[in-house]
């Protein structure tokens, strides 16, 4: 949980960080306890966020022998365990940045298990965000 450990960076970034699941609200809720995740966690159980932000989906993106190692890696830690917390195994993540108006200023998909974005490009990206002005706030 990267994110998780850069807490404080986000929030002097100005940055309100969600997590955005598949899965029910109650499998979303347990994940982020038992995580301890400290952002907002909502959860997409149709799925259509991640189709949205054109996350990538398969089977082979997950057990692709270039990437078996380290989705075993993962699997064998606590903290990244692939649970059976709903949704789908096959679905990877992504990371993005939305500034105030809308526009995404910084999108990672991830390509396979484990390839998270670069905490310092999220925080740079967060910290840059937080400066477009909220319309109709505008001096």
């Amino acid at each position: 949980m990267q994110l998780r450990d850069h807490e404080q960076g986000f929030a002097d970034s100005g940055a309100d960080v969600v997590a955005i699941g598949l899965g029910s609200a109650q499998r979303a809720g347990a994940f982020c306890r038992d995580k301890r995740v400290p952002f907002t966690c909502l959860t997409d159980p149709s799925g259509r966020a991640h189709k949205a932000y054109g996350l990538h989906k398969g089977v082979g993106r997950t057990l692709d022998p270039r990437n078996a190692a380290r989705f075993a890696e993962l699997n064998r830690d606590p903290e990244t365990r692939q649970s059976r917390a709903g949704g789908n195994v096959w679905q990877q993540g992504g990371a993005f940045v939305i500034d105030t108006a809308g526009v995404v200023r910084y999108a990672h998909r991830s390509a396979n298990p484990g390839d998270h974005a670069p905490v310092d490009e999220l925080l740079a990206a967060a910290t840059e965000a937080a400066r477009v002005p909220v319309p109709g706030e505008e001096d």
